[in-house]
């Protein structure tokens, strides 16, 4: 390791040819070879580049080892025939910091690995003695800083034991390949103090790559060697990455992948918001400490917001998106010293948002990301088997509501295409997939997943027919048996039994009965829920279910009818009926307004139709209609009476949708509204705010019978009105007790507490008792007697004061009251304390030449008399020396010390309680040329 600096002189007296010499007679001096000690003897492959070190100076030069015809045994490396090339010196000083002092207490030593495995290397620092945290640099040969190559292949760990005071440094190497071999540098440094170690590291098996050298053997290119290949897949995330800085890093294509891996459910306003971020910020006068960019915090954790400003009895708001944060149970504010924290109990998503800490007029602003815990399946996918042309829902649960899955069918993604072969289903926390007909392509393994897990289910859809031909068996039965069975079937009219069907596929018996006579028993309601589940340009997917009363028995199906708007023609659907509540009709004619029907059979007939509520124009709808609220928008919006209301509603949907605004079910009066729509927004706009103003709005897409809906609080606030009957109660001493009642208009918001305010009746002039009082009665006190008083009182919530006060009725008159006053007896206190030292003398070292001062702190009553002495020999007389003394600081200053000046020096106070004393050695360092 080598310390350079143009003012210190190289050690080296003589630089090698065949010997060296050193300036020093006791200076350590060793010989390397390809940065190895050297102790052996030399042989013919020691003929190699060699460096002969010598404190912090460094000499390098050529060893050519011939080969004599008598071989002879060579002594020592300067004793053997040799021929050295012209030496490269390198007059390398040391560092001005110091000479190593020897901070570690456990080095980092060379290691051997082997290719693809891991290594550490451990250094080891004590602290005890450091005035400052230790700062540690590895190095990979002389000067490649490895601090900025950390990542996949290099890690860089730092731990520290408060209780033995030990900082642990590891650098971990991760996957070794041949070309990490070589050597490595560890420093470490705190203010004065420097030490550093070399070590090496050796990597087996493998051909080490061929790297352009930088200036010695073996070093490496660490930024070519750490970087990504664009061949590999993609290594899964560090559990203490922050989204925040993937998003910021990753190309915008990569943005909805990172999304869904790591469960942001508004990337939209998440982009946004780090797009507004500053990059640069000014010098603040206010704050010391800014808030950062952005945080953090996983769902349901605790987050703790800190800055630290200038001025340690300023006050401080904090806002959350523009609104001004109460202090309650889950939002806590703390003050201490210069620093002012927010803590947030039990993060929520409603806490993602911006905040905003104001110090007067400069402001901070951050943003709070609440991430996500990760989306688990509960409820597994199950095998299934189906006839072909049957329809299959694959059913799976998540753990959370609204969260976004993922299909896939033998491992490729599957979307919603034209043909409305898929369609995905989302109820709360159950997801479906629905196929309407399954064919024998869909047979496979489908897969659901989230960013917590997947869940895997095969299907299999059967060609053939699973019954096989019934056969007919006659059986003849008694009457008995008859009897019996038609009192099963409720009827009196059984004839006769032809045969008896055995199926054998299922093995289920089935009796063929003949009857006469009319139809006997009751047809079934109405089906319910009829509705549009999908739209195309010529197909229409209706749903409905179950009826609710089935008659007297078993329901056979459903027929489905149509018929153009207008007319009463209704068409059959499809031939005979259908058993599922849901149905794909074709073949509609395109752009034309159509009626649907649906009826439900059973022996007895069809029952009563049901039909939708209007015609549905057969289009396809593009992107069905769905609305984005912002998220400043999800919490009520809080307005002051005459501002200004302007909402941006964005909305998807294709064909452009019906948009309707509502204000508490009722439609919006347009001359205090207005709405303006664009393809993609709506906008609601109100000039000047009033209080009626305030409530629920609701907006609705709506195209043909797909619609959405979304709903925005509005809340309109004003100054409160005065308090009332504000009274005197009671007078009493010097004190006054007052009660009042609330006002009867709080400005639509809570009432957070009341203005008290005094004035004498002689001067008039108000003083305020109580700023911000909660309570509606109060005791106003240290009134001055002879004096007669009124009173105010003013509301205040979140807006300001009430316009008026309420004023006191009657006043309060202090009686004047005679007594005499007798001054309490005190023992007197000793207050003498005997000296002792605060703050202990320091030993130092210093530099010749250069004024050096010693410092120490006493106290002690009365003021004790101070004496320094140096090697016991007091030296207050000396003109040399300068003895200060500032509210207890005391300190010796010693004008341009020369080597005389080393020694021991005390410091003693003594009064008449006691004495005490301290002392320190000071060393004097020669001063270089």
């Amino acid at each position: 390791f080598i310390l350079t600096h143009p003012s210190r002189v190289s050690t080296f007296a003589k630089k090698p040819k065949t010997q060296t010499e050193t300036g020093k007679p006791d200076a350590k001096v060793r010989r390397q070879s390809n940065t190895k000690d050297l102790a052996s003897a030399v042989t013919k492959e020691d003929g190699t580049a060699y460096a002969v070190i010598a404190g912090g100076s460094k000499v390098k030069f050529d060893l050519k080892v011939k080969e004599k015809e008598a071989p002879a045994p060579a002594e020592t490396p300067a004793a053997a025939d040799t021929t050295l090339a012209a030496p490269q010196p390198e007059s390398q000083a040391p560092d001005t910091k110091t000479d190593l002092t020897g901070l570690f207490t456990e080095k980092p030593q060379s290691g051997e690995v082997a290719v693809g495995e891991n290594i550490n290397f451990v250094a080891k620092v004590n602290a005890a003695s450091l005035l400052k945290k230790p700062t540690i640099k590895w190095f990979k040969g002389k000067w490649m800083d490895l601090a900025s190559k950390s990542g996949k292949n290099l890690q860089l760990k730092e731990l520290y034991d408060r209780n033995s005071k030990v900082y642990t440094f590891e650098m971990q190497i991760i996957a070794a390949k041949p070309s990490f071999a070589g050597a490595y540098r560890c420093e470490v440094s705190s203010r004065d103090k420097f030490d550093s170690c070399n070590f090496d590291l050796t990597v087996h098996g493998g051909c080490p790559h061929t790297i352009q050298s930088l200036g010695e053997a073996g070093e490496l290119d660490f930024s070519a060697l750490l970087k990504k290949s664009a061949s590999k897949s993609q290594v899964k995330n560090e559990p203490d990455e922050d989204v925040w800085e993937i998003l910021q890093k990753a190309p915008a294509s990569e943005y909805e992948k990172i999304a869904f891996q790591y469960g942001i459910t508004d990337l939209r306003g998440m982009l946004k918001r780090l797009k507004k971020m500053k990059k640069e910020e000014k010098k603040s006068e206010a704050f010391l400490k800014k808030l950062d960019p952005a945080y953090q915090v996983e769902k349901g954790h605790k987050m703790k917001l800190c800055i630290e400003v200038a001025n340690e009895d300023v006050d401080v708001k904090w806002l959350k998106n523009g609104q001004e944060i109460q202090s309650t149970g889950r939002y806590i504010f703390e003050s201490v010293g210069n620093k002012r924290y927010l803590t947030i109990n039990h993060c929520s998503l409603s806490d993602d948002a911006t905040y905003t800490c104001v110090v007067g007029d400069e402001k901070c602003t951050t943003e709070l990301f609440v991430k996500e815990p990760p989306v688990t399946i509960t409820s597994h996918l199950e095998d299934q088997m189906v006839m072909k042309g049957e329809r299959v829902e694959l059913e799976c649960e998540v753990s959370e509501e609204g969260a976004t899955v993922k299909w896939e069918k033998d491992g490729v993604e599957l979307t919603r295409d034209e043909s409305f072969k898929y369609r995905f289903k989302k109820d709360g926390r159950k997801h479906v997939l629905i196929i309407n007909e399954a064919t024998k392509e869909d047979c496979g393994h489908y897969t659901v997943k989230t960013n917590g897990g997947e869940s895997m289910a095969e299907l299999m859809v059967s060609g053939k027919c699973l019954r096989q031909t019934t056969q007919q068996i006659e059986i003849h039965l008694c009457s008995t048996m008859l009897n019996m069975i038609a009192s099963i079937r409720g009827s009196n009219h059984l004839q006769s039994i032809k045969h008896v069907h055995a199926d054998i596929g299922f093995a289920v018996l089935k009796l063929d009965l003949q009857f006469f006579g009319e139809h006997f028993g009751s047809p079934t309601s109405e089906p319910v829920g009829l509705c549009v589940d999908d739209i195309s340009d010529t197909t229409v997917s209706l749903k409905w279910r179950t009826p609710e009363h089935l008659g007297s028995s078993e329901l056979d199906g459903y027929g489905v009818e149509y018929c153009k708007e207008g007319s009463d023609e209704w068409v059959p659907a499809f031939e005979g009926l259908t058993e599922r509540t849901s149905v794909i009709i074709r073949d509609l004619p395109t752009g034309e307004k159509m009626q649907f029907r649906v009826r439900a059979y059973n022996t007895a007939g069809p029952s009563a139709p049901t039909s939708l509520a209007q015609a549905v124009t057969i289009r396809e709808i593009m992107q069905k209609p769905k609305i984005w609220i912002p998220r400043n928008l999800r919490q009520t919006l809080i307005k002051k009476v005459e501002e200004t209301i302007n909402l941006v509603i964005p909305f998807q949907g294709k064909p452009r949708p019906v948009i309707t605004w509502s204000k508490d079910g009722e439609h919006l009066n347009p001359k205090q509204v207005s709405v303006r729509n664009s393809d993609t927004d709506t906008i609601l706009f109100i000039r000047k705010s009033e209080r009626k103003d305030s409530g629920k709005y609701e907006v609705k897409l709506q195209i043909e019978n797909v619609e959405d809906t979304a709903s925005i609080s509005i809340q309109i606030v004003d100054l409160p009105g005065s308090p009332e009957k504000l009274k005197i109660m009671d007078v009493w001493g010097f004190n006054v007790a007052l009660e009042w009642k609330p006002p009867k208009d709080n400005g639509n918001c809570e009432i957070t507490g009341y203005m008290v305010q005094k004035a004498d009746k002689k001067t008039m002039e108000w003083y305020t008792v109580y700023e911000l009082y909660r309570r509606t009665n109060c005791v106003v006190a240290d009134l001055i007697m002879g004096n007669e008083y009124i009173f105010r009182i003013y509301a205040v919530n979140m807006v300001g004061l009430s316009l008026e006060p309420c004023f006191s009725a009657d006043s309060a008159y202090i009686q004047k009251t005679g007594f005499e006053y007798k001054p309490p007896t005190y023992k007197e206190h000793d207050f003498s304390e005997a000296p002792k030292f605060t703050h202990p003398l320091v030993s130092r070292s210093v530099i010749a030449g250069y004024n050096a001062t010693l410092s120490c702190s006493v106290r002690g009553i009365p003021k004790p008399k101070v004496t320094w002495y140096k090697n016991k020999m007091d030296i207050s007389n000396e003109a040399k020396y300068r003895m200060f003394s500032r509210q207890g600081v005391l300190t010796l200053e010693i004008r341009k010390p020369c080597s005389f000046d080393g020694g021991v020096y005390m410091c003693k106070a003594v009064n008449t309680s006691g004495e005490d004393a301290v002392e320190c050695k000071l060393e004097i360092r020669r001063k270089y040329p």
